[in-house]
């Protein structure tokens, strides 16, 4: 099954809070390829969730472009958790995610996709990738800003971008 949809000029605000989600807690796509455009996504999710507080994406490649992705949580990929796509990402604001243990603005595992004029920026992880976690991940990232992320825990890695197994181009 697939869907390729618009979601346009929306606001995804509150959801999942307080409850124990696995994935996905402002929109969850898999086997998708949506347009989304002009969307907000506010606080959504939860510490306890598993992966994804803002957006959760797996074998997908949507297009998102002009979206605010901020202050949600998630064990992994607080703002948006990405595993094998490749979706096209433009003009993105990324930032106040956070709560997790890998990637308080962005997740992808197995995923190459292409980055455009997007600001990472004040998102926090605990031990890896506040900015950008990047596992056997080739994305090509052009005018992007990563500034103020961090990781709090002793001995963390990679408070802009962590890599393990990828090539980013630059």
């Amino acid at each position: 099954y697939s869907a390729d949809s618009d979601i346009n000029n929306i606001e995804i605000i509150n959801n999942g809070i307080g409850t124990i989600l696995l994935k996905g807690g402002g929109i969850y796509m898999e086997n998708s390829n949506p347009n989304i455009n002009n969307v907000q996504i506010i606080g959504n999710g939860s510490t306890v969730s598993y992966a994804g507080g803002g957006i959760y994406m797996e074998n997908s490649n949507p297009i998102i472009t002009n979206v605010q992705i901020s202050e949600n949580a998630s064990v992994r990929g607080s703002g948006m958790y990405i595993i094998n796509s490749n979706p096209i990402l433009r003009d993105l604001e990324i930032y106040d995610n956070g709560g997790g243990i890998h990637g308080g603005g962005m997740y992808l595992e197995s995923s190459n996709p292409s980055i455009e004029k997007t600001r990472l920026q004040k998102n926090i992880t605990d031990k890896a990738g506040g900015g950008i976690y990047l596992k056997n991940s080739n994305p090509s990232l052009k005018y992007v800003i990563i500034t103020d992320n961090n990781t709090i825990m002793e001995g963390s890695s990679g408070a802009g971008i962590f890599l393990f197994n990828s090539n980013p181009s630059l």
